[in-house]
């Protein structure tokens, strides 16, 4: 029988874990103008998207 695991979501859902995949995710592209931008608001952002995704309202879109 398969194990259940729950809870996991919101226990690995952290601002240094958020922080930690920015810095993984433009680790080579830091001369892109989209991650240069993105840098200039970097905590505002992050800090906005851990409040979408902990009250489950984010919205995947593309710019």
């Amino acid at each position: 029988m398969a194990k259940t695991i729950r809870n996991k979501y919101y226990k690995y859902l952290t601002y240094e874990n958020l922080m930690k995949a920015h810095y993984k995710s433009c680790k080579c592209k830091s001369n892109k103008a989209e991650i240069i931008l993105f840098n200039l608001k970097k905590e505002e952002y992050i800090h906005w998207l851990y409040e979408e995704l902990k009250n489950k309202t984010y919205k995947h879109r593309r710019i």
